[in-house]
């Protein structure tokens, strides 16, 4: 099993590595899904709208609850989407550090990238809530 602290820290630094390159907060963020052909193909939503940051002191927790769940404890969850969706952190040495979207009906999905270039392809939503939403 993974260390829960180290794993805390790695998401710790995600979030912090988010406050660097944003000041809007996460649930005024969503990602289009057009850089991601190969999870498009899979699922309905073009758009993921984000919900929070999952609290650090509900990790373990949340890690916990979807274990059994996906079938594989290397992926811990750190925000939630509208929707009840998740992306999580790989944990394992081979893709440490590597995000996934986790959609409850469609399974799995690797973004093929890490935390930071992640965070970077994250956009604004562009007036009021998310459900009000245009394309941009």
């Amino acid at each position: 099993m993974y260390n829960i602290n180290q794993v805390k820290d790695l998401i710790s630094n995600i979030y912090l590595e988010y406050s660097l390159i944003s000041s809007v907060e996460i649930d005024r963020k969503k990602l289009d899904l057009s850089a991601y052909p190969w999870i498009l193909e899979e699922i309905t939503d073009n758009v993921l709208y984000l919900l929070e940051f999952i609290p650090i002191d509900e990790i373990e927790t949340s890690w916990n609850y979807i274990i059994p769940q996906i079938d594989k404890n290397n992926l811990c969850p750190f925000i939630a989407t509208h929707g009840d969706h998740l992306f999580c952190v790989d944990v394992s040495e081979k893709n440490y550090g590597n995000i996934f979207y986790v959609d409850w009906d469609f399974g799995v999905f690797p973004l093929k990238e890490d935390a930071k270039t992640f965070l970077s392809k994250l956009e604004d939503i562009s007036q009021g809530n998310w459900w009000e939403d245009k394309p941009s």
